[in-house]
């Protein structure tokens, strides 16, 4: 389990307290990070291990990134810690998913396209238990100008922790090796984040992530600044 300090349990205690309108304790808090863990093991170990796109693994190498990224943005220990979170699972969806969309070479044509679209709702579902991710796992493909989905949310009505999200998620994936691309360089797929910076991204955290990636401020920013280093 990741390793959490003793401020982030104060903020966890609270944070959960006020979703779930009881009172808690630390170990409590441990029992309740200890399910989601048992969750995503389970769900891991049913995967079909042929199955070419690994949402899992793409989940986990974006975990520390978020996390150091939320903390960046101001997050309380809490709301960080819950994005990083929701990140490690916020395909967990596309386990129900057809296997021929999610492998498909060629591009999806509309009714595939509709298919895929709704593992952001089948992910939801998969973690209902925990509000503090659902909301966050729900709107992961909302674009900063209102044109993504599934709710067509703009700017900052998109949860904090979906707007981070949909940048540490996008650069893994311009920049990871895939069946069906060729990984873009870390020029390129800088140059991508800075062009749909407002359209697909929140500019403000485009900006926050380049400045911390480029200018860590302490070596707790490695995985910020590994993400800017070339991939070539």
């Amino acid at each position: 389990m990741q390793q959490i300090n003793q401020n982030m349990f104060e903020d966890i205690i609270f944070e959960i307290e006020k979703s779930h309108g009881c009172n808690i304790t630390k170990s409590e808090v441990v029992i309740y990070l200890e399910a989601l863990e048992r969750n995503i093991k389970y769900i891991k170990k049913r995967l079909d291990q042929n199955h070419i796109y690994n949402f899992i693994e793409h989940g986990e190498r974006i975990f520390q990134p978020t996390l150091e990224l939320s903390i960046a943005a101001g997050c309380p220990h809490n709301e960080a810690l819950f994005n990083a979170y929701a990140a490690r699972i916020h395909d967990i969806g596309k386990n129900l998913v057809s296997r021929y969309i999610l492998n498909k070479y060629t591009p999806l044509i509309d009714n595939e396209r509709e298919e895929l679209r709704k593992h952001v709702f089948y992910g939801t579902n998969f973690v209902f238990t925990f509000p503090e991710l659902s909301k966050i796992v729900k709107h992961h493909h909302e674009w900063y100008n209102g044109k993504g989905y599934p709710d067509k949310l703009k700017n900052e009505t998109i949860p904090l922790g979906s707007r981070i999200i949909a940048i540490t998620e996008c650069w893994d994936a311009m920049t990871f090796k895939r069946h069906y691309s060729i990984p873009k360089s870390t020029d390129e797929a800088k140059k991508e984040l800075k062009d749909y910076a407002g359209i697909q991204f929140d500019p403000k955290i485009v900006e926050l992530l380049r400045i911390r990636a480029e200018y860590p401020a302490s070596t707790e920013d490695e995985s910020l600044n590994s993400l800017f280093r070339s991939n070539s």
